[in-house]
Order: C-alpha cells, then sequence, then structure tokens
C-alpha cells in the first residue's frame, strides 16, 4: 500500500493512497510541489534508490519585502524593515506592474520612494521557498518507527550587492522540532551562497535529543576580503533521523522553522522546554516561516 500526502504553496493538502499508483502520477504531484527544480528531483529520487518510502511533502513559497533608508551623500542605505507579503499584496504588485505578470517576476523588483534626489526610501521584493520531506525508514530491529526528514530552504537573490549598501546583519535560523519525544541522530546542515561555490557556515545553538534541533548561520558575508560585494544565502539542505523503540499507535507532527532577522544584534535561539518549538531573542526585528507535517504516526 502507497501513501503520500502532497501540500501545496495554497495548503491544499491531497492524499495519494493506492495499491496501483502509477509512477507517472507521483512524478506529476511531485513536479506540482517542487517544480523543475533538478536538484531537489534528484535527491528525490537518490532517498527512494536507497530504499526510503516518500511519506508526506509540504512546501510554502513567500514574498520577502525589505525596506531601506537611503543617504547617497553619506553612502548609507540601512534596512529598517523586513516583512512577508500578503497573497493580496502580491496580487496588488502584479496588477500595479504591467512588466510582472506572475509572482516569480516579482524575485529581484525594486521600488523608490524618493523625498529628494539623495535620501528616500527603497523596497526590495525577493523570495523564500521553504520544503519539508518525510520518508519511511526500515527501522532497525531495536526500533518500531524510523523516519528520514529532509528540508530544502532557498533564497532568489538574483544579483550581488554593495557591503556599504548592504551591511550583513544579525543571523538567520533553521531548525527541526517534533513532538512524540521521538528521539533524533544523524543531523546535519549544509548550504551555499548565491556566488554557487561559497559554503555557509553553520554553528548549532541548540539540541534536545527529543524535541529539537537548531542552526544559526550568517544569510549575509562580504565575496572576500578585498571585495566591496556582498553575497546571500541561497541553498540550505538539512536532514535529521527520528526514531521511537516501541510502537504506540498515536500521531505528532514534524516542523522545519526558519527565522530570519534584520537587525546588527546578538541573536540567540532555544528549544522550548514545555512545549514544542524554538524561539529567537531578542524578539524585535525578525519573521519566522515554518512548514509542518502533521499525522505523523509512532
Amino acid at each position: 500500500m502507497k501513501e503520500i500526502r502532497f501540500t501545496n504553496n495554497l495548503g491544499t493538502e491531497s492524499t495519494i493512497k493506492s495499491e496501483n499508483i502509477s509512477d507517472k502520477d507521483i512524478k506529476q504531484r511531485l513536479n506540482d510541489i517542487v517544480g523543475n527544480d533538478k536538484e531537489i528531483q534528484n535527491k528525490i529520487a537518490s532517498n527512494l534508490a536507497q530504499g526510503l518510502e516518500l511519506y508526506a511533502v509540504k512546501t510554502t513559497s513567500v514574498i520577502v519585502k525589505e525596506t531601506y533608508k537611503v543617504d547617497e551623500l553619506k553612502n548609507e542605505n540601512n534596512i529598517i524593515e523586513s516583512r512577508l507579503l500578503t497573497k493580496n499584496e502580491v496580487q496588488e504588485i502584479i496588477s500595479m506592474n504591467p512588466q510582472i505578470t506572475s509572482v516569480k517576476d516579482i524575485n529581484g523588483h525594486i521600488e523608490l520612494n524618493k523625498n529628494s534626489d539623495n535620501k528616500y526610501k527603497k523596497d526590495e521584493y525577493n523570495n523564500l521557498t521553504l520544503m519539508l520531506f518525510v520518508y519511511k525508514k526500515t527501522p532497525t530491529t531495536s526500533r518500531q518507527v524510523q523516519y528520514y526528514v529532509e528540508t530544502v530552504a532557498n533564497w532568489d537573490f538574483p544579483w550581488y550587492a554593495s557591503t556599504k549598501e548592504r551591511p550583513a546583519v544579525g543571523d538567520d535560523f533553521i531548525g527541526f522540532y517534533w513532538g512524540g519525544e521521538m528521539a533524533c541522530e544523524d543531523m546535519s546542515i549544509s548550504g551555499i551562497y548565491n556566488d554557487k561555490k561559497t559554503k555557509i557556515s553553520f554553528r548549532e545553538v541548540d539540541h534536545n535529543a527529543n524535541r529539537g534541533q537548531v542552526w544559526g548561520f550568517k544569510d549575509r558575508k562580504r565575496l572576500n576580503a578585498s571585495s566591496q560585494n556582498s553575497i546571500h544565502a541561497s541553498g540550505i539542505s538539512g536532514d535529521i533521523t527520528l526514531y521511537k523503540r516501541r510502537k504506540e499507535k498515536q500521531d505528532t507532527e514534524i516542523t522545519v522553522k526558519y527565522v530570519h532577522t534584520y537587525r546588527d544584534t546578538s541573536y540567540s535561539a532555544s528549544i522550548s522546554s514545555g512545549g514544542v518549538g524554538f524561539t529567537v531573542s531578542p524578539k524585535k526585528s525578525q519573521w519566522p516561516l515554518s512548514v509542518t507535517i502533521t499525522g505523523i504516526q509512532y
């Protein structure tokens, strides 16, 4: 019996549950979710070839608006706000700009609100996609339930930027958390900046063997010591294995959460000691994006 649950960007969930699901049908559903991203398609194919059974896929894609206060005389371009746009705001941008025909075209869009030639506000729009994959994994003899969980976070930043104009501010955070007191092992995280060659350096900021795992990293950094250009985090991949030694016939959920900060402040993250989840402090100048898959049997 094959059972695969899919959720698209609009939050519509559907389930394939049949003994006769064609590979073509599964491939089409996956393409609807992950698009034409060959790297992700290859990753899924590799996991299936290793004997993992795809259980659920969920993804969300958002437009991020960042507002800068510009003073050209002082060569300053300081970020004053970063937030996620609503669906209505996205549609308004499309309707007000003839050159923008789809959500994809908004990425890299810039709007200027000039009070003078030298001092003004600038809005920049970029895309962030967060994906969560859950696979069933054949348990070892000492375990009755085992899952392999994977996430992909993709920023779509189409340009380099001057470090004077776009200083690297704050850390970003990404992590998993889950219920059911499942134990974890074999967690890893990796990523690359949008020069397509510089690797992101991650640090573990909190870990709870039965609740969650969180990493922090710089979302922007100078291209090199002599360069005036900065690069931005582009692709991030993380994974973790969760298991239970005894089956309890209950359901729980697994979440991946991304937190973006945008102030030159020291941030920290901690996993909740009582409930499920993690928080980033201080609470100012940050926003979260998360994807949750429910109905995880253990």
